[in-house]
């Protein structure tokens, strides 16, 4: 890990810190940055202030709310963009990441659960691990609103804790929000990347013949059951796929 010394404006001594990532977001180059190697130390965003033509960089703390709102999470993201602030907000923020893949998707599927009822689920189980990993009183709880409130608490009947006093947003997206959009997009974008490496090819997405043409290619490298791992059974590729290899 880059090791990097500071010579501190408000002391005469120099600071070590170490880089965890860099990246350049609209024209600002930004490093993270933590005191120590352990897995508990403390990380900072800087931002570099310097003139371009000084031959010496200036970086500055800044407050987290005011660093991420110029991150710019409010514009469009191209998966360039995603994958650049994913890289800061991950190691930055407290979250809990619940990857729903094909695989579990599918059997949530088979069960007869509709989506916006995993979803719930996996929103109450995330808002309980974030909770307990916080220290102080948490005083509000944001969601977006994919279901009408009531609708939402009624798929969380059978569960023993749930989170409530939730503010349910329909339209603005609160900071936080943000940025757990951006992280899932970030992790989703990993775990694609990883499942195309691992077949060794491009997993096309999205309902078009391209899509059905890999398919049906692995399925007659892998077997049916690669369908389980790769595409969503309730989607029309899957039953598309399976209609070409029978």
């Amino acid at each position: 890990m880059e090791k990097i010394t500071f010579a501190s404006e408000d002391s005469q001594e120099n600071e070590e810190f170490f880089v965890l990532e860099q990246t350049k977001l609209n024209g600002v180059s930004y490093i993270l940055v933590t005191d120590s190697e352990e897995d508990d130390a403390e990380c900072w965003i800087l931002k570099d202030t310097s003139p371009e033509e000084s031959s010496e960089a200036i970086y500055e703390f800044v407050e987290d709310e005011k660093e991420l709102n110029e991150l710019g999470l409010d514009k469009e993201m191209s998966t360039n963009d995603i994958e650049k602030i994913g890289k800061i907000l991950k190691d930055k923020l407290t979250y809990s990441l619940l990857l729903l893949d094909n695989s579990h998707y599918n059997q949530y599927v088979k069960e007869g659960q509709k989506l916006s009822c995993i979803k719930a689920k996996l929103y109450n189980q995330a808002m309980i691990n974030v909770i307990q990993r916080i220290e102080h009183p948490i005083s509000k709880v944001t969601i977006d609103a994919f279901l009408a409130p009531k609708k939402y608490y009624r798929y969380l009947k059978s569960k023993i804790v749930v989170v409530r006093h939730i503010e349910f947003k329909k339209e603005e997206m609160s900071l936080a929000m943000k940025c757990a959009h951006i992280l899932s997009q970030y992790a989703y974008l990993q775990y694609y990347q990883n499942m195309c490496q691992s077949l060794n090819t491009t997993l096309p997405r999205g309902f078009n013949i391209l899509a059905n043409d890999v398919g049906t290619s692995l399925v007659q490298e892998h077997g049916k059951d690669i369908l389980w791992k790769i595409s969503k059974t309730n989607f029309p590729n899957y039953k598309q796929i399976l209609e070409r290899v029978e």
